[in-house]
């Protein structure tokens, strides 16, 4: 994936609660999620 690409998908689904592509996940996201729980838990968000 492009990284514009890439950007406008997680755009849409983290800000303007659109689908978050499977594919889109695996490949940005899921190999930090430990880190984000992590800072979520930290924050307490």
């Amino acid at each position: 994936m492009r990284q514009k690409t890439i950007e406008k998908n997680l755009t849409k689904a983290l800000l303007a609660n659109g689908p978050l592509a499977w594919a889109l996940f695996e490949y940005e996201l899921e190999e930090h999620l430990e880190e984000y729980l992590q800072s979520k838990h930290e924050d307490g968000d």
